[in-house]
């Protein structure tokens, strides 16, 4: 070995990191030698190393800041060739939770520059150190080290030859795919331990050639992500009317890579001046796409042993989150960490990675607490002090809508210039407070203070997500561990078994919660068209139909825990856990006020209301605690049918449905026994049987799977015999339907609205449940748009007109079992006759199916039915079934 490997220093990968490292590296020693994969010297365009390089990227304040330090008048050299170079906050223009931010010179530059650009001509400023040497389309085969391995001495590397290249210290700066941890295992050394954060995220980027000018004086629109809108795109603008729009996607919901899909993933940003600016622009190139699967921090500073000569740097201690822009920066802080560590003597691997925990510890947590707010994203639990951090962030934001103040603020810890303890001084919080209570105040539709919402379900989160476009802030109170939950928990047992999102829901749903669908799909729910789905009725399959409306086979609580994670992210929503509704609070002349609660502590408080919102479910208490405060008790139309749900998940097999989503076998007087049988998740479906008037399935294995042999469709026990079950079965009781007359009332106290299951509770065979909890949540925020203040007489109007049509397709449908007691009226025996045709007819014709799935779906008019073209195809189909 020869001896002038003592004063070399080689680098692994000639990215950002790589660069960097050699620049400080090159301040002590003699020769340094970056080796690539790829062709590097002369390259400016994006290359199959860096595929990220194709996207838009951020250099933070403070990687600009150390860039300047280690190049000097690198900024100067930049702009000098035409290269554009702004304020962080006076030149961008930033969207958060869909509002703008405020402008204002913050002092802190950026440089609109993309990444193959940036990293070309700091790698130019490299190669031009007398001392530094590239060895580039080189592939590095192995460490070489000491007989003991207790140093690494050089590395093996394959170019035009393989040679052995010696060196007093390596440092590993190739990104997330470095093999540092695969060389350390076969070295006889620990892996270290991963903090891993599953984002699935997506880039999709095109470059484009504008007709118009969408910037003014900015050089980028930048519209961040948020769990209201978890759609992001960045739209940076380069010389000759150049624009990059970058399109980004998280948990799943990945922007689609064609044309079409691609500017309408543009229109629901929160910038609309992103998609009128490119929507009628000149494409240029591919669209090229990007995935980033989990964030990653590989913790060497916790290892007990690690070789000498030996030291990883970048994206391989540490991949970020590309949406935050930290990994230059967090990069060029790691060079100067190194810097100043081998000026106190020669390199102690250990020691760096400790000294370089507090440098990653600050983006690290930053893009933890953004990114765990989103559905679909896996990791640990938020904590108390993430939920206290976001909900502060949120009145940041908010603030800055109006002050520019906030804006440099929040982006100079953003930008890794100041510790987040900056953000934390209470006179900045406390005047952020007030700001973004003056700017919710003066946004349209702003009604009240406080809204409260009993109940964290379905409903609740409804309620809780249109409220908030109206009141300052919204408390969402339940009994149970809500968030972050995805099993049945003990307040909501019925959500262990089937549930259907009728059309008209999941419609409602996807305006609520742009992007749904593509999270859903991203997530492994299946989709597909209603019709198509085999529906059996009175043991007879309906011809299937393409009726155009998407169905949603999903488990109950993932789809509650992905609407509620939305919900809970946004900045004036409020849930309180383990928390107990005690009773209503009342002014002198009967308004609601507020709530008296008691919290998981056991002591009880009062809390103010402009309006409290009972969505407490089948188990509300409203009726008992109106007539506490002296209200009558709403009558009510109850139906007993004795209904009970059975259910089971097991493992899918490819046989099991082929292309079919599900099985669903309605009950009826001649086949009372029902099932809903269909995949819910990748790899995973759910059999739930029903039985009424208490002929319940059983909860033991034989009984389960003999009810479901007694079905009229053979293939459901058939798949079910031999398949490998993933739960226990379990069993739910419905007694009765049941709808409170709050319309009814003559007397009804203001500030007090109901929702959901809380005034109806449908016969869940029907599927009815979410759709209509869903219209009555946009009937809420129809009254609030239009009148402010609800008036709870008239929403209780509107709600009861909602209920009509599906209670009367309810319980009709039930006055065909003669257990069930009460008069049947003339219309509905003669109603059910048609319907008993219609049904029948439909086996054979798929139109008929398609009306029927259209109307059932709530989309549609029952008038539709009702039509003599429609009645005419009725009735030949029926006399077709009768002759069979």
């Amino acid at each position: 070995m020869s001896e002038d490997h003592m004063d070399r220093a080689v680098v692994l990968g000639a990215g950002m990191a790589g660069l960097l490292a050699a620049r400080v590296l090159a301040d002590h020693f003699s020769d340094v030698v970056l080796i690539d994969r790829d062709r590097v010297i002369g390259v400016s365009d994006a290359r199959r190393g860096v595929p990220q390089g194709r996207h838009a990227h951020g250099l933070l304040a403070k990687g600009q800041q150390i860039l300047e330090q280690l190049f000097p008048g690198f900024t100067a050299n930049l702009a000098a060739d035409g290269v554009l170079i702004g304020d962080l906050t006076g030149d961008i223009r930033w969207y958060f939770n869909g509002r703008k931010l405020a402008q204002a010179p913050s002092g802190l530059l950026s440089v609109a520059a993309s990444r193959p650009e940036l990293e070309s001509r700091v790698r130019a400023r490299v190669a031009a150190l007398p001392n530094v040497r590239f060895l580039a389309e080189t592939v590095v085969q192995s460490l070489v080290t000491t007989p003991d391995n207790r140093k690494v001495i050089g590395v093996r590397v394959a170019g035009d030859t393989t040679e052995v290249i010696d060196a007093r210290l390596v440092v590993d700066a190739t990104g997330r795919g470095s093999r540092a941890t695969t060389w350390l295992t076969e070295l006889g050394y620990a892996r270290p331990t991963e903090d891993r954060l599953d984002i699935d995220l997506a880039y999709v980027s095109r470059f484009f050639r504008l007709r118009s000018d969408p910037w003014g004086t900015d050089i980028s629109i930048n519209s961040v992500a948020s769990p209201v809108n978890p759609r992001g795109g960045f739209l940076g603008r380069f010389p000759d009317d150049l624009a990059l729009l970058s399109l980004t996607g998280i948990g799943g919901n990945h922007p689609p890579r064609d044309h079409e899909g691609f500017l309408d993933y543009a229109k629901h940003l929160a910038a609309p001046e992103i998609h009128a600016a490119v929507r009628d622009a000149e494409p240029l190139g591919d669209i090229a796409g990007f995935k980033i699967p989990a964030s990653v921090y590989r913790r060497f500073d916790q290892l007990d042993r690690f070789p000498d000569g030996f030291v990883v740097v970048g994206d391989g201690v540490c991949g970020f989150d590309p949406v935050y822009g930290q990994g230059m920066t967090v990069a060029a802080q790691e060079a100067v960490a190194l810097d100043e560590h081998l000026k106190n003597g020669p390199l102690n691997p250990l020691r760096f990675f400790q000294e370089i925990v507090p440098v990653i510890a600050v983006p690290w947590e930053i893009g933890v607490g953004g990114d765990l707010v989103f559905p679909g994203v896996r990791g640990r639990e938020l904590t108390r002090k993430d939920k206290i951090g976001g909900a502060l962030i949120g009145k940041i934001h908010t603030a800055a809508a109006q002050d520019p103040e906030f804006t440099k603020a929040f982006f100079r810890v953003a930008g890794l210039v100041d510790p987040p303890t900056a953000l934390m001084k209470p006179g900045l919080l406390l005047k952020a407070v007030r700001t973004s209570a003056k700017v919710q105040k003066t946004r349209s539709g702003l009604v009240g203070e406080r809204a409260v919402v009993i109940g964290g379900s379905m409903a609740g989160t409804l309620a809780a997500r249109v409220l908030h476009e109206n009141y300052r802030d919204v408390v969402v109170v339940d009994r149970d561990k809500v968030l972050g939950v995805r099993e049945p928990r003990k307040g909501a047992p019925h959500t262990a078994h089937a549930h259907a999102l009728l059309a008209k829901g999941q419609l409602i749903l996807s305006e609520l919660f742009p992007g749904l669908l593509p999270d859903l799909v991203g997530a492994g729910v299946p989709l597909g068209d209603l019709g198509e789905m085999h529906w059996f009725f009175n043991g007879r399959l309906a011809k299937p139909a393409h009726t155009g409306l998407t169905s949603i086979t999903v488990k109950r609580p993932f789809l509650e825990n992905y609407l509620r994670t939305r919900v809970a992210a946004v900045p004036n929503v409020e849930y309180r856990e383990h928390t107990h509704l005690v009773r209503l609070l009342s002014s002198t002349d009967g308004r609601i006020t507020g709530v008296r609660l008691r919290g998981p502590d056991d002591v009880e408080y009062d809390l103010a209301a402009d309006l409290v919102v009972d969505a407490g479910g089948r188990g509300s208490r409203l009726p008992a605690l109106l007539a506490e405060l002296g209200y009558q008790r709403p009558p009510e139309d109850k139906m007993h049918i004795g209904l009970a749900y059975t259910s089971r998940l097991y493992k899918t097999t490819p046989e099991m449905f082929g292309d079919i989503q599900s099985f669903n076998v309605i009950v009826s007087p001649e086949h009372p026994r029902g099932t809903f049988f269909g995949k819910v998740a990748d790899g995973e479906c759910i059999m739930s049987l029903v039985g009424m008037f208490g002929d319940h399935p059983p909860a033991d294995h034989e009984g389960f799977l003999l009810f479901a042999k007694s079905l009229p469709v053979p293939h459901i026990y058939e798949a079910a015999v031999d398949a490998e079950p993933l739960t226990d079965p379990v069993t739910f009781n419905f007694p009765a339907s049941v709808r409170r007359r709050y319309e009814k009332l003559d007397r009804f106290p203001d500030g007090l609205v109901v929702l959901g299951d809380a005034i109806c509770s449908f016969d869940p065979v029907y599927g009815q449940g979410i759709s209509v909890t869903a219209l009555q949540a946009m009937a809420l925020r129809d009254q609030l748009r239009r009148h402010g203040d609800p008036q709870p007489k008239r929403y209780l109007k509107a709600a009861a007109h909602i209920i009509d049509f599906p209670w009367q397709t309810a319980t009709s449908g039930d006055y065909n079992f003669p257990q069930v007691p009460g008069k049947r009226p003339l219309a509905v025996r003669m109603g059910n006759a048609y319907m008993a045709k219609l049904l029948a007819a439909a086996e054979y014709d798929s139109s008929i199916t398609r009306t029927f799935m259209r109307i059932a779906g709530l989309v549609d008019s029952p008038a539709g039915m009702m039509s003599p073209g429609f009645v005419a195809k009725v009735l030949r189909g029926a006399k077709r079934a009768a002759g069979k």
